[in-house]
């Protein structure tokens, strides 16, 4: 991944860029182990859960179950993470809206 920003790209780009297949392939593995009731969309407590196990921890040996980052996540920050993610408005986040959603941190 290029942590730094490029001259060439422009904002538009990342969105109208195909994204890999290589890339769709760890999305999909992603999405399916977070849509843990097989519903083939993520609900805000499945995308909680998702996103708050990347960072539960500080460190293996710390007296703190949770990092601060993750407690200070708040239900309504994953409600307005869906919101800004679900282009049909259903209300939740299907495997076309999750690859939207995340390919920024997948860049090639």
């Amino acid at each position: 991944m290029n942590a730094t920003p490029r001259d060439d790209v422009s904002d538009d780009d990342e969105y109208t860029r195909p994204v890999s297949q290589t890339v769709k392939n760890e999305l999909r593995q992603l999405f399916d182990i977070y849509d843990t009731d097989k519903s083939g969309t993520l609900t805000v407590d499945e995308l909680r859960n998702a996103m708050s196990s990347a960072f539960l921890f500080e460190s293996s040996g710390t007296d703190q179950p949770l990092s601060s980052t993750a407690a200070g996540i708040t239900t309504t920050d994953f409600e307005r993470l869906i919101l800004s993610s679900d282009m049909d408005g259903d209300g939740v986040i299907d495997f076309d809206e999750w690859i939207e959603m995340m390919r920024h941190f997948f860049e090639e």
